[in-house]
């Protein structure tokens, strides 16, 4: 006997019509949290702050530069620029040095398990942030390695 897990993938992709219904649907509202995403990183682009983003292509993913490496106190790399979005406006993102790439200030984003409001919410924090830093460079900001455990 199968343990319950595998008799229920088996149900479900006997399902065709609920496994295409499930699909349209998730393609649907990733497509859309994708264009929110990006359609609010070019709104911060376009008042002038230090953000772009390419048009999303697929996947869950949507990639975006942060041009402040190396030009607000305190963002000196990657892990810098991911420690910022972090703890100054609530948003994990992966570098692409993740992947090898060199330092750059290019991210991805991933809007799998992110809500319509989430997204919102999320990109008026980082707007914040970005409005914040940019009006006070003179202050440094707080850098956290690597290996601080999250509570």
């Amino acid at each position: 006997a199968g343990r319950a897990e595998q008799v229920a993938t088996a149900e479900l992709l006997n399902n065709t019509a609920g496994l295409n219904a499930y699909i349209n649907n998730f393609g649907g509202r990733i497509h859309d949290s994708l264009q929110i995403l990006r359609d609010g990183l070019w709104a911060m682009r376009d008042e002038g702050l230090p953000v772009d983003a390419l048009d999303a292509s697929g996947a869950i993913y949507l990639s975006a530069k942060f041009d402040i490496i190396g030009k607000y106190p305190g963002i000196e790399c990657a892990e810098d620029l991911r420690s910022f979005l972090l703890h100054e406006a609530g948003v994990a993102i992966v570098p692409f040095t993740a992947f090898g790439a060199a330092e750059s200030g290019w991210v991805r984003f991933s809007v799998g398990a992110a809500g319509r409001d989430d997204l919102f919410e999320a990109l008026q924090r980082i707007r914040s942030a970005l409005v914040r830093t940019s009006t006070s460079r003179e202050k440094p900001l707080r850098r956290v390695a690597k290996t601080t455990p999250i509570p």
